[in-house]
């Protein structure tokens, strides 16, 4: 299946460095050198988008000749546009609920005669750093919204005060539209997408929208800046 122009993604900053900071000690103790990269990649392939998210781990003896490389975690989806929300939320809950069967780790450190566990340390240190990056998102696009709703809340009562003044010094009751009611827009809606496809609806009253790699979306700054880089390899402006 051909892959078009739209590709973007690399190398995910904050948990490439995370990761490696963590599989130092996990080296050290095995006499050896380990090196993680965690990364993503959304793309546009015929009328669907995609997504994946890896992370890959090499390691080497200083001094040997063989430097093997493997894929830790991998994880993804193609879907259409339509369906790319859904699609990504379904694969971020994976992400963060994922834990490894620690029997079956035991079993396979044995038959590999790891006797240090070290095959075990650096799976759950995988596990948990995946884990965490997924509630961080979470937690970021929460803090986001909430601070973007209060603004909103705010300049709303501020415009609804000024608007039952007016509206009571013109009718001579305390407010409301004249007819007994009070003003109550309701805020709207929009469609955002990004570079890639995915699009979704999304408040109104937040005027810059981001798509990460996956396809979610999160409220930008109100000055238009992105969330931060470290949490993903491509942050694409909603249109």
């Amino acid at each position: 299946m051909p892959v078009g122009d739209a590709i973007a993604g690399g190398i995910i900053p904050g948990q490439t460095q995370d990761l490696n900071n963590q599989f130092g000690s996990i080296a050290r103790a095995e006499g050896k050198q380990i090196y993680v990269d965690a990364g993503e990649l959304s793309f546009r392939c015929g009328d669907r988008v995609g997504y994946v998210y890896a992370i890959t781990l090499e390691a080497w003896q200083p001094g040997g000749s063989v430097s093997p490389w493997v894929i830790y975690r991998i994880a993804g989806y193609l879907a259409s546009s339509a369906e790319s929300g859904s699609a990504a939320a379904a694969m971020h809950i994976m992400l963060g609920t994922f834990h490894m069967n620690q029997q079956w780790l035991e079993n396979f450190a044995r038959e590999s005669n790891d006797i240090a566990g070290n095959v075990i340390r650096e799976s759950n240190a995988i596990t948990q750093t995946t884990i965490e990056r997924a509630r961080q998102q979470d937690a970021q696009m929460q803090a986001q919204y909430a601070a973007w709703k209060r603004n909103s809340d705010e300049n709303f009562n501020a415009i609804r005060g000024a608007s039952r003044a007016i509206t009571g010094a013109s009718s001579g009751n305390g407010g409301g539209d004249g007819n007994g009611h009070d003003c109550n827009p309701q805020l709207g809606t929009k469609t955002v997408c990004d570079d890639v496809g995915h699009c979704k609806s999304v408040d109104a009253s937040i005027s810059n929208w981001y798509a990460d790699c996956s396809g979610t979306f999160y409220p930008g700054s109100e000055s238009g800046s992105p969330p931060p880089s470290s949490t993903s390899a491509c942050w694409n402006k909603g249109h």
